[in-house]
């Protein structure tokens, strides 16, 4: 904790101890009044803590340090929390503060470059001049990534996840370089890859979704599994804006607003049917809303940790987790639609891409291979088997609906010649009318 102390006429002076070496060191303000000397202590304190942890400060200090200049800049530079001015702007780690300051993007993301930033700095090391990092010393960090245990499971990170960091850190050299920080990209050519992780998929049945909605503790926790699995929702982002008045009973459908696409023109929102499934769950939890309620979930903040209360829920199911818990409900849900629907349909009603869905969403089920080896009639059109129902269904339509036999010989019935027209003698007259 920093101490602020007041030195009369001379202004004040914020005592506070060193992260690393633990020494006491004291940073005048000069004359202020006593509630910019407050905030100046705050941002101290915000400094210590982020020096600490080994992680770049909050965006309000960020925000304060790039408006400091002058003496006061001079005198907070001597306290080594921040770089001198000599040197700060060509350190790894000012760079990618300098980056992660200047973004806006949502919270999600900001922790995933985090990650990024912490795996750089643990690495390279934070005073790392940021134009030394050379394409030979970025391959090597590549390498290095896809090593490192984590701390948490013992296994290296998966492939996936390593291509991802190496996107944000192209990302973030490209953007070093057009601010002429670097005079190349060293991340240019390093492979990156797909994103997708095919061993993380899972696709939850039916049976196993109802399983989990009859093991929740209440309706909300009903309506949340129920938005993920049949309405294909972004958990928990797109659950806690959804109101009451979103919901048109009467034309069957329910507006979302989707926070990670408001960003793009004419992606704030978008339609979803009310599904039957879904209907009914949140018909339910309608009649028992509280008066006045305008949320379909209460209480839910889009930053909320679902997934320990998730994880009890479907434990008291008698199922075992699934990587990505909420992922794979969303993702289920896109291809049984996909099953049904056209792909243009099915994308604007869960608000991705055909090219996301691909890469992120679709899967390859069992009842994909069932449908298909499912032997058809020629003259029969079969429905596709939806995804849901799997090899059992499938067998169970084959043994109600044998081949087609004859009452008599137990034969395929088969058509017989019929007698040519040319054994038939036309009459005397002609199929013409005869004048009269």
């Amino acid at each position: 904790m920093a101490s602020l102390i007041c030195d009369g006429d001379e202004g004040w002076r914020i005592q506070f101890t060193r992260p690393g070496d633990g020494k006491r060191l004291t940073f005048r303000t000069g004359e202020m009044v006593r509630r910019d000397a407050e905030r100046c202590r705050d941002r101290i304190e915000s400094l210590v803590s982020a020096a600490k942890q080994n992680r770049p400060p909050d965006d309000a200090t960020a925000a304060w340090l790039s408006k400091l200049e002058g003496p006061l800049l001079t005198r907070l530079e001597r306290t080594g929390l921040v770089p001198g001015s000599a040197n700060r702007n060509q350190t790894l780690a000012f760079a990618i503060d300098k980056w992660l300051a200047g973004m806006t993007v949502k919270a999600g993301t900001k922790v995933a470059y985090e990650q990024v930033r912490r795996d750089l700095i643990k690495y390279f090391g934070a005073d790392k001049p940021v134009s030394s990092i050379g394409p030979l010393e970025a391959e090597e960090w590549r390498q290095w990534l896809a090593g490192r245990l984590i701390a948490r499971t013992g296994r290296p990170l998966s492939a996936a996840t390593v291509n991802r960091r190496v996107k944000t850190c192209r990302q973030l050299f490209k953007r070093l370089r057009k601010w002429k920080l670097v005079t190349e990209n060293p991340f240019e050519d390093v492979q990156s890859g797909s994103q997708r992780n095919k061993a993380r998929e899972r696709f939850i049945t039916r049976e196993q979704t109802q399983r989990v909605l009859d093991a929740c503790p209440n309706i909300q926790w009903r309506v949340i599994v129920a938005l993920s699995r049949f309405g294909g929702l972004r958990c928990s982002s797109e659950h806690s804006r959804l109101k009451w008045e979103h919901i048109d009973w009467e034309r069957g459908r329910f507006l979302v607003h989707s926070p990670k696409t408001e960003g793009y023109a004419g992606k704030a929102t978008r339609w979803v049917p009310l599904f039957p499934e879904l209907r009914t769950i949140l018909l339910e939890a309608f009649a028992e809303a509280e008066d006045g309620q305008q949320y379909v979930v209460k209480n839910l903040d889009a930053q909320v940790n679902l997934r320990t209360p998730f994880l009890r829920i479907l434990k008291q199911a008698g199922l075992d987790p699934w990587p990505r818990l909420f992922h794979n409900l969303r993702a289920t849900r896109q291809t049984e639609l996909m099953d049904e629907f056209a792909p243009h349909v099915v994308c604007s009603w869960l608000g991705n891409t055909l090219a996301v869905a691909q890469d992120h969403y679709l899967q390859v089920t069992d009842a994909h291979f069932a449908s298909a080896a499912v032997e058809k009639k020629p003259s029969e059109k079969v429905a596709r088997i939806p995804a849901q129902y799997g090899p059992e269904w499938a067998r169970k339509q084959l043994q109600e609906a044998p081949p087609e036999k004859t009452q008599t010989t137990g034969m395929p019935v088969v058509a017989y010649q019929c007698e040519s027209s040319q054994s038939v003698r036309m009459g005397a007259e002609g199929f013409e009318p005869s004048k009269a």
